[in-house]
């Protein structure tokens, strides 16, 4: 059986004769139904109150109801344990790692690409030593993140990956109103003197970046001002977890998981485009697998960011050619479609590969390739697959096509995507 609780210590107003019986009215009201509780006398003139239910939906707010109504007669309230709060503050807990992991892995990647191993010389410095004093094995580490800790990382996002403030806004906007408002009845040479002097205007504006050599959009081209935003909002929900908060509500607790799915998911869209897709040669796709089984990734632009869309097909148990996609995607949803295939053919060993081996590992490409070949081959000898495969795409909200349908290709879509689909 499992009960919702809150254990609160209090002390009643000397003058207003407040004591058990009042709580005991105050209890047995309608509004607090469901709600059981016990009083016990902690000192002469404190007490604790637990009230506890079962019905887990109604608690909270019967809790927070008491919890104001009792601000009103009380000279001292703390709470001392409240379990909904503490089951909160554990699933918090439990994204922690892998959100600010993915974050480092993601500064690391990108200054590597850049500085090679010679990154650590470039990186700003915080000036103090964390590993030293820990000793074996942090200290053979030689990544200068492992100084950083949460509250620096949100540090970096304000300061390194800053943004164009308000004054730099009407700055911009003046420029383009001057520009407009040159003389187009001047002589050539008069309005290429007028439009240089405005380019210069423009080149004088104070530049954001501070990192040496790397902007923010070659760091983090998902970290808009919005995303900043909800950064920050972040790191104010995770402080609760951070400070072991005595009361986080559902909704605090809400909020923190919108945003930590929404962050992760641009980080992680940010590791698929640099890990997956070659800079050198402006590569816009890449396929994995073969006929039987072919996944199809390429990079397009969303609202002047990058994304990731997924295409595929494969051929079911009636010889048809089934064709799925999902826009929005990262190597997790790839990989989770790789794992099903997997777990449909029993293949342990190799899902015990794929969760040690590049779950966490954004430097992945060849061995990717490699993956999907292996994962072609698996699927087309497994008939118990396919029907599977297909409910997993509908329940994971894939677009799913037959081969009497057509799958409507982005104008953006390199066109030799366009032969995945093609009815053979």
């Amino acid at each position: 059986m499992t009960i919702a609780h809150t254990q609160i210590l209090l002390k009643f107003f000397n003058e207003n004769g407040l004591d058990e019986n009042t709580l005991e009215s105050l209890l047995n009201e309608e509004k607090f139904e469901g709600l059981s509780y016990k009083y016990q006398v902690h000192t002469e003139d404190i007490f604790t109150l637990t009230v506890y239910s079962e019905d887990l939906h109604t608690f909270e707010k019967k809790r927070d109801h008491l919890i104001k109504y009792l601000k009103n007669i009380t000279e001292y309230l703390s709470i001392t344990h409240d379990s909904k709060t503490k089951s909160y503050i554990e699933e918090i807990g439990k994204t922690i790692y892998d959100l600010e992991r993915s974050f480092r892995t993601l500064i690391e990647f990108v200054f590597l690409n850049k500085f090679k191993s010679k990154w650590k010389e470039e990186f700003p410095s915080l000036g103090h030593d964390r590993k030293s004093k820990r000793g074996a094995p942090i200290i053979y580490l030689d990544n200068p993140l492992d100084d950083w800790d949460f509250i620096h990382l949100n540090r970096f996002i304000k300061e390194q990956i800053s943004f164009i403030d308000q004054d730099v806004q009407t700055k911009l906007r003046s420029i383009g109103e001057s520009i407009l408002s040159i003389n187009t009845t001047s002589d050539l040479e008069k309005i290429k003197e007028g439009v240089l002097l405005k380019i210069d205007d423009l080149i004088k504006l104070p530049r954001n970046n501070k990192i040496k050599d790397i902007t923010y959009t070659q760091l983090y081209t998902h970290l808009t001002p919005s995303l900043a935003s909800d950064w920050e909002k972040l790191y104010n929900l995770r402080n609760f977890w951070a400070h072991n908060v005595a009361i986080l509500t559902r909704t605090e607790f809400e909020s923190y998981k919108n945003l930590y799915k929404g962050v992760l998911n641009n980080i992680q869209t940010e590791i698929t485009i640099l890990s997956l897709f070659s800079e050198e040669n402006q590569q816009s796709y890449l396929t994995l697998g073969q006929d039987a089984f072919k996944i199809t990734i390429f990079k397009s632009k969303y609202e002047g960011r990058d994304t990731v869309q997924l295409k595929g097909k494969f051929i079911n148990e009636d010889n048809n050619i089934v064709s799925f996609k999902k826009n929005n995607v990262t190597y997790y949803h790839i990989l989770n479609l790789f794992k099903e295939v997997l777990t449909c053919a029993n293949d342990t060993e190799k899902l015990l590969e794929i969760n040690a081996c590049f779950e966490y590992n954004p430097f992945l490409k060849l061995d990717f390739i490699e993956l999907g070949e292996y994962i072609s081959e698996k699927f087309e000898s497994c008939d118990n697959v396919k029907s599977v495969f297909q409910s997993h795409l509908s329940n994971e909200g894939y677009d799913i096509f037959t081969k009497n349908n057509e799958v409507i290709m982005s104008e953006d879509v390199d066109e030799y995507l366009s032969l995945i689909f093609k009815n053979e």
